[in-house]
């Protein structure tokens, strides 16, 4: 399993309807899209966080990736993140609850089509 280099940080702004951030990272194997968005989408609610999964060539994991959240004000604390498919590599993150301030960390590990593993951390600034 590979862990990205590159952990580019996002600052996530609630109070503002029309934020979105997006930023991707390119793996060994696989291309990740984390979008923080704050508005209301009736299928997953106010402030959803969405993941999309491509290996290399295109290709959609068979299965969910493992995402899990961790506080900087709680070194060590890996809180695990439901995930729900949305079809065709997309992914809405569930119960990510950023409850204070602070640098936060998200860490994603999926699966390949051809069996690889490839892992990223997102590092979120949230104000």
């Amino acid at each position: 399993m590979r862990l990205l280099s590159l952990l580019p940080v996002l600052a996530l702004c609630a109070c503002d309807p029309n934020h979105a951030s997006t930023q991707t990272l390119h793996g060994e194997n696989l291309r990740l899209d984390f979008t923080l968005r704050a508005d209301d989408d009736p299928t997953v609610g106010f402030n959803h966080f969405g993941l999309v999964v491509r290996d290399k060539k295109g290709g959609v994991p068979i299965d969910p990736p493992v995402v899990s959240a961790s506080s900087a004000s709680a070194p060590g604390t890996e809180v695990p993140v439901n995930v729900q498919p949305l079809g065709d590599g997309r992914f809405a993150l569930l119960d990510v609850m950023f409850a204070t301030s602070g640098m936060w960390t998200l860490s994603v590990r999926s699966s390949t089509t051809d069996g690889s593993n490839d892992s990223a951390r997102f590092d979120i600034a949230v104000q």
